[in-house]
């Protein structure tokens, strides 16, 4: 059958995802997993810096106190105001 033929050729060549049984398994040492997770948390709290001051960057003063007092004044009163009536 020319599937199978085809089928060893590539196990001959070594295509890793033929046959997943005979690929070496390597472990991550303790260490290498904690390097990583830290990397991991690292590379998010950059992120997510970065973009709390580009934020800050990118609005200008009056707009940042307007913000901040629309949302002051959504959380303290029970009546909705929408932005027309805000604006």
């Amino acid at each position: 059958m020319p599937e199978n033929e085809e089928r060893e050729e590539t196990e001959k060549e070594g295509n890793p995802y033929v046959n997943l049984e005979e690929r070496p398994v390597t472990k991550k040492t303790k260490k290498q997993r904690v390097v990583a997770c830290f990397t991991a948390i690292g590379i998010a709290l950059g992120s997510f810096l970065a973009g709390v001051f580009v934020n800050y960057v990118t609005l200008d003063k009056e707009m940042r106190s307007l913000i901040k007092l629309k949302n002051r004044i959504q959380k303290s009163y029970y009546q909705e105001v929408t932005d027309d009536e805000f604006y």
